[in-house]
């Protein structure tokens, strides 16, 4: 599967709740969440993102990733993503734009960051400037 078939993967089965999409990340995974987000900020293997991903859903009653641009470069594809979401215990609505870089490793993701400036983390990919 292609990279940018395996982004557009990975958003549908996560839109879907489907914590399986964790098959799509290499077992060597890590998942940097912004430096901002309380608790955990980076989660390494399958069973470490499986538990994020568990995390992150319960947060949320529904939620919502909308890919709006897919920028490749190598190993590195960056999406700007919409992120459409309502609290699962306060029922509050949030919308933002958001910033996910993936880097993929033998067809699998091996890293992916998050980003809470979007606009910002897009130039910095633009410019050359990626995460090691």
């Amino acid at each position: 599967m292609c990279q940018r078939a395996l982004v557009d993967e990975i958003y549908r089965r996560l839109n879907e709740i489907d914590l399986g999409a964790v098959e799509l990340f290499h077992p060597d995974a890590e998942w940097h969440w912004p430096a901002n987000a309380p608790g955990q900020s980076v989660y390494r293997g399958h069973e470490q993102v499986r538990e994020g991903l568990m995390l992150w859903r319960e947060s949320w009653g529904d939620f919502q990733m909308v890919p709006q641009e897919l920028l490749e470069s190598g190993d590195d594809v960056f999406v700007k993503a919409r992120y459409q979401a309502r609290g699962a215990g306060s029922g509050v609505e949030f919308e933002t734009t958001i910033g996910h870089l993936f880097r993929f490793r033998d067809g699998l993701v091996r890293c992916w960051w998050m980003f809470g400036d979007a606009e910002k983390a897009r130039q910095r990919f633009l410019a050359g400037d990626r995460p090691d």
